[in-house]
């Protein structure tokens, strides 16, 4: 029996130093999540050493014990695979590297066209091909499918003909990655609140992309604008900064690109379509050597049961606003002047601006989390001080689920929600719209 512990003693000894040596040499922005770990086996290390030393008795109630929270950690590993749909072991055609070769297959297949939209150094559409259906991406166990509206959005053009009830500004979650027509977000408050809303979602967009994306494409404002603040917009925003066409729509208030004439639009689209067309000439083969095996590395590593219970104790040492987050403090200021921006064009306009906070993937108890822990603060503190409507998904998360794999991609727990979770999100819009009415 001694030889059983001795030899967890060990483990735990060398686990706890594996793990110290991995945050030291981790990047910046990730330090303190793998030392965060090394502390539950510090804490073996202590409980295992003392029962090293007790009698025969003890050390045998150890060992069932310890089996017990085993098999329970597994048996619940084993639930949040199931439960998420997530496979132990997968093809090449499972994998994101293969994800380009059957992409175009299906493109082909549905005689479809690929979610491209074109930036350049003097012209930016903000959007992709206008009028048609487009393959967007695979997140689950299928490729998205929408149709385009006649700016290239992921609408149905006829929400372009009417009273315009609310604007839903935003990334990739607006956009609709990686659900299929009906199933992202805005589709969801047409449904559930019988609303015309326009979906302004495009993938990879910060602040200064979506700001512009409204003033170009918006003449009649509407009733409410909600933008959906991503917790990587600050890293998009920072790229967006450098570029000189879109920093003419900080530096002039009335610059624009006209980018609703048809004229532009037909050049818009002839650009995307050479794009389109480059792309599906490209020869790409299935890469054979993708790891089969990695979800299953994963499972045997207890990798969801970590986050848990490392989510469990996140608050343990994060304090709401003690935290040096120099690393985006200025950046975060560019965000304050252009939400500014936009609240003085809605306020003149009668519109209202609702702040939408949907939470990212982090490595709890590192540097990033501490930084999106106090630019959360800040953003929630900045937007009473303007008395601007909030509605804080990850803390109605937090109220209604333990983890929410069921809420999210298969392929992308903790990134892009799935339609239910698409679903959860639409229902709080509603929900706060109800309220105010």
């Amino acid at each position: 029996m001694k030889k059983l512990i001795g030899l967890l003693i060990l483990i735990s000894l060398l686990s706890m130093v594996f793990l110290i040596v991995k945050d030291f040499k981790a990047i910046e922005l990730n330090k303190g999540y793998y030392l965060a770990q090394s502390y539950f086996f510090l804490i073996f290390f202590i409980f295992s050493t003392i029962v090293f030393f007790s009698n025969k008795n003890i050390q045998i109630y150890f060992i069932l014990i310890l089996g017990s929270i085993i098999c329970a950690f597994y048996s619940f590993e084993f639930y949040l695979f199931k439960s998420g749909g997530i496979k132990f072991f997968t093809t090449g055609k499972d994998h994101w590297q293969n994800d380009i070769v059957f992409h175009k297959k299906e493109i082909k297949k549905k005689n479809a066209f690929s979610p491209f939209s074109l930036i350049n150094e003097s012209l930016i559409s903000f959007s992709g091909l206008s009028n048609v259906k487009v393959v967007h991406c695979k997140e689950s166990d299928f490729f998205s499918v929408y149709d385009s509206d006649r700016y290239g959005f992921n609408n149905p053009d006829h929400v372009w003909d009417r009273h315009i009830d609310l604007v839903i500004l935003g990334d990739s979650f607006i956009h609709g990655n990686c659900v299929n027509k009906g199933d992202d977000i805005t589709s969801q408050v047409r449904k559930i609140g019988n609303l015309n809303a326009i979906n302004l979602g495009w993938s990879n967009t910060g602040t200064l992309k979506q700001y512009a994306r409204f003033l170009e494409y918006i003449e009649n404002y509407p009733n409410y604008i909600f933008w959906v603040y991503y917790e990587n917009d600050l890293d998009d925003l920072k790229k967006e900064l450098n570029h000189k066409l879109l920093k003419n729509y900080l530096l002039d208030e009335d610059f624009r690109q006209n980018l609703r004439s048809e004229e532009k639009r037909m050049e818009i689209d002839k650009l995307i379509l050479e794009k389109h067309f480059n792309y599906m000439k490209e020869s790409h083969i299935i890469d054979t050597r993708v790891k089969s095996y990695s979800n299953f590395i994963n499972f045997l590593k207890l990798y969801k049961t970590r986050q848990v219970l490392l989510s469990f104790f996140k608050n343990i040492t994060f304090n709401k606003n003690n935290q040096n987050s120099s690393y985006y403090d200025n950046l975060l200021n560019e965000y304050f002047f252009i939400f500014d921006k936009l609240k003085k064009r809605a306020d003149k306009n009668n519109s209202k601006i609702v702040f939408v906070y949907l939470p990212a993937f982090k490595y709890y108890f590192s540097n990033k989390a501490k930084y999106f822990k106090n630019i959360k603060f800040k953003l929630i503190e900045k937007m009473n001080k303007e008395n601007v409507g909030i509605i804080d998904i990850e803390k109605k998360l937090n109220e209604k689920f333990i983890l929410p794999v069921h809420l999210y991609a298969k392929h992308s727990f903790g990134q892009h929600f799935n339609e239910e979770g698409y679903k959860f999100v639409a229902e709080n819009i509603i929900e706060y719209l109800s309220n105010k009415d």
